[in-house]
């Protein structure tokens, strides 16, 4: 019984990844979906926690004065500060980043892809993920 509700889990998980790529519109000007495909980031295991907590910011620390313009995109979105958050989060080494921006925009709204990469790009520059 337990072998049939993870098979229809997978099933239905499979069907709804189709059909919200279906809904979602990209950019002429983004990658080719197979190069998106296969950037998967992963969280560099000794940064723990949130980037941000209290009075301290992972970033600001990090990027030692550089302005964090990639950061600007995604964060400027509605559910910008949400959407940075859940980004880092959804960072497993096995989504790839077509599934977190397909994960992100059936949550909050669309979301451009260029957004997600660019912080992620960020994130690697300072070490948080490799991808």
């Amino acid at each position: 019984m337990l072998n049939d509700l993870s098979k229809n889990l997978d099933s239905r998980e499979t069907e709804g990844r189709s059909l919200l790529r279906a809904f979602i519109s990209t950019p002429a000007t983004a990658s080719t979906p197979s190069e998106l495909d296969d950037i998967i980031p992963k969280r560099n295991a000794g940064v723990v926690g949130n980037l941000e907590v209290y009075y301290y910011d992972y970033l600001d620390d990090h990027l030692q004065g550089e302005s964090p313009e990639n950061l600007a995109r995604l964060a400027s979105l509605p559910n910008g500060g949400t959407l940075v958050y859940e980004a880092l989060n959804l960072v497993d080494g096995k989504r790839s980043v077509r599934e977190i921006r397909d994960i992100l925009s059936a949550a909050y709204g669309a979301v451009a892809i260029d957004a997600v990469i660019d912080y992620l790009k960020l994130l690697e520059k300072i070490g948080v993920v490799t991808m």
